[in-house]
């Protein structure tokens, strides 16, 4: 920003509304504002009128002035992957029959069935750990960069 150069007509009506602004929500006492009214019309460069908003929360763009462009926010890192993991292990419902089935073999002394309802119980615990440590892996591999 070049604060060398001459204020246009604009640009002193553009300070002038600033100051009126921030007058109204009492940043500046009557006093102040219609000493610095006055000295706006009377600014000769931008950095005349620059002096005049120094101390107020205000970011003013003069009419032909080139701004150079903020540098670019950083991106935010966006998660790879499929659904976060559950607490609860998803095979958990499936294990409720066969266990509710040794129940009733050992409560009517079956106990032929226990043999069956065992293999089905590390079938289906064995199959549910193997998804677990298949998606742990591809977390791992395809995790935030």
């Amino acid at each position: 920003m070049d604060d060398g150069f001459r204020a246009a007509d604009a640009d002193r009506e553009r300070v002038a509304a600033v100051l009126r602004e921030e007058m109204a929500v009492g940043r500046l006492t009557m006093e102040e504002f219609e000493d610095r009214l006055s000295r706006a019309y009377e600014a000769k460069t931008w950095a005349d009128l620059r002096a005049l908003t120094a101390d107020l929360p205000v970011d003013i763009a003069f009419e032909g002035e080139v701004r150079r462009a903020a540098p670019p926010a950083e991106p935010v890192p966006q998660p790879v992957g499929g659904p976060p993991a559950r607490g609860f292990p998803w095979f958990a419902p499936f294990l409720l029959i066969p266990l509710i089935g040794m129940g009733f073999a050992v409560a009517h002394g079956a106990f032929g069935a226990l043999i069956p309802m065992a293999f089905i119980i590390w079938f289906i615990v064995g199959a549910g750990s193997h998804r677990a440590r298949r998606r742990a892996h591809y977390r791992a591999h395809y995790r935030m960069r």
